[in-house]
């Protein structure tokens, strides 16, 4: 995801996790999920880092950034009496380097915290290595068995003379279980005391807005105000406690400073994410790939807070829409001339009812990648005469206009999901799409994990919206409209999609997809792998809550669900509806987004890398990405025949990333080893 320049006079941000797009409305039920750990191929999905926006007047009242370790006045302590679950110190002469992170089985990530202070330590609780010592598969076999209750606790700090006192610190935090092995709830939280740790009655959760088995971004900052709490005590202490099941918890740079006058913040609320963005009507699928037979108009949606002493006026949202690294265009809502925050006020959140693009709805005319970012913008009077406060995203979203593909994931792959999870043969997945006009199904795109062992069987079902009949019945085969087998093969698997052709073997003709259908259609894939042998793991996008109704997955011996309980692991699959609205079938290329065959070497690299494309040719823009799903690097290629483009990755750390080579109508990913 691309990061963009933040502008604004005078003014200090710090970066916020953040839950990424979901509905206002509320979920289908969810399966509560047994432990199930991502797998050896799949990316952690990093949220995007938001901006808290503040005039810039913090003034640091305490800090530690454990440049000398955990300090001697501090506690570490493992609160379930093993003894073995402590913090521990990375850095000079800790018993890892600085630039270590996770030696967990599960960790899947080769990143570390990214504070300002990074290079000279931080502290981390490792509960994925604590419970398995590395070794996948190996639950409770390690020096500690999860669950976990460590703590780390601060020497006791004087805040007599203050008034006005926020607590702030870097994290990186990636989310599986809280107390009670309670997925519905994190395990990160902090503790406040004001009698020298003898009583503990203030708690703060922290990362309740990151889903299961995703993460912060390295660098997340928060901050929260606890001048309630603690002004004007003499025997503070700050406790942080992570209580729960995996992953882990890094922390760094942990300050008290002074409240700002003026900061926004974006938020998540009980009944609405952070950032939304919505196609109409109300209840369409939310397509991350889309085709003319699908447009709709798209609005978008956020909540924030204003947490400064003072209160803020004017507030509005925009949203940039980028491409090719530039804002073409500018969607805004409506100015908002009520004050929100400050001493006294009756309210400081603006949400998704204040905060939206309702009245001016966007609606892409052209095939391409679109980006969107979410900008804020405030005044600190009434007058709007301050220095106006802008608050923006720091990374973007994204979705594509296509020639043919419907899908409600964005080729965003964040992980995997199939066989055994859901069990095996006879585990199934679904995926809704919408049309508004009649139009031609010729296929099914269906990506592919590298787990994936080749010989597995797939049956892949159409079915009209209105056939499916619950929870535990699923779909009524009476309504069945098509059907098509196909075999994974080692080719399917290489090229990370298995393409299933529902043309008619004679005529070459495609299933019609009538426009009056209500509610669209179900694509509905089972897998059979052989009792297990041959594996079928299908790709997964988290960038997003699917729309209700939308996706479902089939575990053996239960019933659908529309996913896991707090997690996207099952969220937005690659189940893309190959369409056409021209009757010549013919016409429809069954292989878009999946087209582009690049070479890229050397590989494994320690700096300069070559691209050929094999028969695409011209302008291509090319992203790389760590195993986070955080964007490293943004550039341009210009590829001609027969010649290699060259790119520097010489200032990459060292480890695994993915290169995405787009030109908003072919695109490839392609993994690339820095060493």
């Amino acid at each position: 995801m691309k990061k963009t320049t933040l502008v604004f006079s005078a003014l200090a941000f710090a970066s916020m996790a953040m839950a990424q797009t979901a509905n206002n409305g509320g979920k289908v039920e969810r399966l509560a999920s047994p432990r199930t750990m991502m797998s050896s191929d799949d990316r952690p999905q990093g949220q995007n880092s938001m901006t808290a926006l503040s005039d810039g007047s913090e003034a640091v009242i305490w800090s530690e950034d454990f440049a000398n370790g955990i300090p001697a006045n501090w506690t570490n302590t493992d609160a379930v009496s093993t003894g073995a679950a402590l913090w521990q110190y990375r850095g000079v002469g800790g018993s890892l380097p600085a630039d270590s992170g996770s030696l967990g089985a599960y960790a899947t990530s080769l990143n570390v915290i990214t504070s300002a202070s990074a290079a000279n330590g931080f502290v981390i609780f490792d509960s994925d290595f604590y419970d398995n010592a590395g070794i996948q598969g190996n639950f409770g076999g390690g020096v500690a068995p999860s669950p976990h209750q460590s703590l780390l606790i601060t020497e006791s700090i004087d805040l007599s003379a203050e008034t006005n006192i926020d607590l702030s610190f870097t994290q990186y935090y990636r989310r599986f279980a809280g107390p009670g092995g309670l997925q519905s709830v994190p395990a990160s939280y902090v503790d406040v005391s004001v009698d020298g740790g003898t009583t503990w009655p203030h708690t703060l959760t922290f990362n309740a807005d990151i889903s299961v088995n995703s993460a912060t971004t390295t660098n997340d900052m928060e901050a929260r105000d606890i001048s309630a709490w603690v002004a004007g005590q003499s025997n503070v202490k700050i406790r942080f406690r992570f209580d729960g099941d995996y992953y882990f918890w890094m922390l760094d740079d942990v300050q008290l400073i002074s409240t700002p006058k003026f900061r926004l913040e974006f938020t998540a609320l009980s009944n609405a994410p952070m950032f939304d963005f919505i196609m109409a009507p109300p209840g369409s699928a939310k397509a991350g790939l889309n085709t003319a037979a699908h447009r709709r108009d798209i609005t978008w949606d956020c909540n924030a807070l204003s947490t400064g002493t003072n209160g803020v006026y004017n507030a509005q949202l925009h949203i940039d829409l980028i491409q090719n690294g530039a804002v073409v265009q500018t969607i805004s809502g409506p100015v908002n001339s009520a004050i929100w925050g400050g001493p006294g006020a009756a309210n400081d959140t603006l949400t998704y009812n204040e905060l939206n693009t309702t009245a001016t709805p966007f609606q892409p005319s052209a095939t391409g990648m679109y980006e969107f970012l979410y900008r804020v913008e405030a005044d600190t009077n009434m007058a709007g005469t301050g220095t106006p406060l802008v608050m923006m995203s720091m990374d973007t979203l994204r979705f594509y206009e296509t020639d043919s593909l419907i899908s409600l994931d964005a080729n965003n792959f964040s992980n995997s999901i199939g066989t055994p999870q859901l069990g095996d043969d006879g585990s199934a997945m679904a995926m809704r799409f919408d049309i508004v006009q009649t139009a031609y199904l010729r296929g099914v795109n269906i990506g592919l994990s590298s787990l994936t062992v080749p010989g597995g069987l797939i049956t892949v079902e159409l079915f009209d919206s209105s056939a499916f009949t619950g929870a535990t019945t699923g779909f009524d085969p009476a309504k069945l409209i098509a059907s098509e087998q196909h075999t994974i093969t080692a080719g399917d698997v290489a090229s990370g999609r298995a393409i299933v052709d529902f043309r008619l073997p004679v005529s070459g003709d495609c299933v019609t997809l009538n426009a009056a259908s209500s509610r669209g259609y179900y694509i509905v894939v089972t897998l059979f792998s052989n009792g297990g042998a041959n594996l079928i793991r299908i790709a997964n996008d988290q960038s997003w809550d699917n729309t209700g109704g939308t996706a479902f997955m089939f575990v053996v011996g239960s019933q659908w669900f529309s996913g896991y309980s707090g997690s996207r692991s099952f969220e937005n699959p690659w189940i893309r509806a190959i369409v056409s609205t021209d009757s010549d079938c013919n016409g429809i290329g069954l292989d878009e987004f999946a087209s582009l065959d690049a070479t890229i070497y050397p590989n494994p690299t320690n700096g300069i890398v070559n691209i050929t494309l094999a028969k695409d040719f011209g302008l291509y823009n090319l992203r790389v990405l760590d195993l986070g799903g955080r964007e490293v690097m943004n550039t341009q290629i210009e590829t001609v025949a027969g010649s290699a483009s060259q790119v520097d990755l010489s200032e990459l750390s060292r480890g695994l990333y993915m290169i995405e080579i787009s030109n908003g109508t072919n695109l490839g990913t392609f993994k690339i080893t820095v060493e």
